[in-house]
């Protein structure tokens, strides 16, 4: 990993910042890996996050003018390519690894792999608020010691509850359930119902996970996560090639997932999320909760949009109505 680097391209000139195999923020504001200023730059507004391949990626974090990767908005996590540019407000940013481009090349060629399909997915982001200060008190060596724990016991947490992928980003995670290609017609309430029964059903273990790392490591101040979940369709699948793949899904509901959580930093409730997933709720059942609703503009998006909010209370009660619905529908 050592041989990768970002290349700030200012008035002509280059600046470069080394990827070490650790997470690089970007943003304004000093807790930024890289700090750029302009106030078209959100105070966090990009991530390139390591993986275990030696490979980066790029994350969009709910940024207000989004992350442009060679000339286009980032949908989704993606994974970067020596010499793919990076836009972040007005500033440019060449990534380079040009040895782990080679090796792909001496075995593959220079023809990239796509194998992806359209199928609809929900998708959880669970993050820590209050990371930075958090960050500043622990030092990197513990910080680092607290995100290991946290992910190592909510990975085992999503891959009980059937997840098609998951993604550890900073602060975050990100799960994704994806229905099976070809799901008829007449079984998609049921289908979409059981998925998002799945996904809700993570929500509490997550935030008693969080807990547990708190008396682990003996925190003065309480963690909190917040929750945001999504459903829709996305392009799912393999990008990248067999020596370096690459589960992902692109689309807006992933960027909307992550606009969503942000909402539960200043609206009442712990898990925020929008129509497409209270139409789901009301057709199953699961909506007989009070749950807050607002009228909101989320990061990105022009006009507002409806979110629903529930605290960590109201959760079995909507995993119970789900839970007859799919009951009714098994016996039906």
């Amino acid at each position: 990993m050592g041989s990768a680097s970002l290349i700030l391209i200012v008035a002509g000139e280059q600046r470069r910042i080394e990827l070490d195999g650790t997470p690089c923020r970007i943003g304004r504001g000093s807790q930024n890996t890289l700090e750029l200023q302009g106030n078209d730059v959100s105070r966090s507004h990009a991530l390139v996050q390591p993986g275990e391949r030696g490979e980066y990626v790029l994350f969009d974090l709910g940024s207000r003018n989004g992350t442009i990767l060679n000339g286009r908005h980032l949908a989704g996590p993606t994974e970067l390519r020596d010499g793919d540019m990076v836009q972040v407000g007005e500033h440019q940013l060449r990534f380079s690894n040009p040895e782990s481009e080679g090796k792909l090349d001496d075995e593959l060629g220079s023809e990239t792999i796509l194998a992806v399909s359209a199928r609809s997915i929900a998708v959880l982001v669970a993050d820590i608020h209050n990371f930075t200060p958090l960050s500043v008190e622990l030092g990197e060596t513990r910080i680092a010691e607290l995100m290991g724990s946290f992910n190592r016991h909510s990975g085992a947490i999503l891959e009980g509850a059937g997840v098609w992928a998951h993604k550890y980003i900073g602060d975050a995670v990100m799960a994704i359930w994806a229905l099976s290609p070809g799901a008829s017609a007449a079984g998609m309430l049921r289908s979409a119902a059981g998925m998002l029964r799945s996904a809700v059903a993570t929500v509490p273990p997550l935030a008693s996970t969080i807990r547990d790392v708190e008396r682990e490591f003996g925190l003065r101040a309480p963690l909190r996560l917040g929750f945001g979940i999504n459903m829709g369709v996305a392009s799912v699948g393999n990008l990248g090639s067999p020596g370096a793949s690459d589960h992902t899904a692109l689309g807006d509901v992933v960027n909307r997932a992550f606009r969503l959580e942000s909402t539960v930093r200043k609206l009442p409730g712990d898990l925020a999320f929008g129509e497409d997933v209270a139409i789901v709720l009301r057709a199953a059942g699961g909506m007989e909760v009070a749950a807050g609703r607002h009228r909101v503009v989320l990061k990105g998006y022009a006009t507002e949009s409806d979110v629903y909010t529930v605290s960590l209370r109201q959760i079995p009660d909507i995993i119970d109505g789900l839970d007859r619905h799919l009951a009714g529908t098994v016996r039906a």
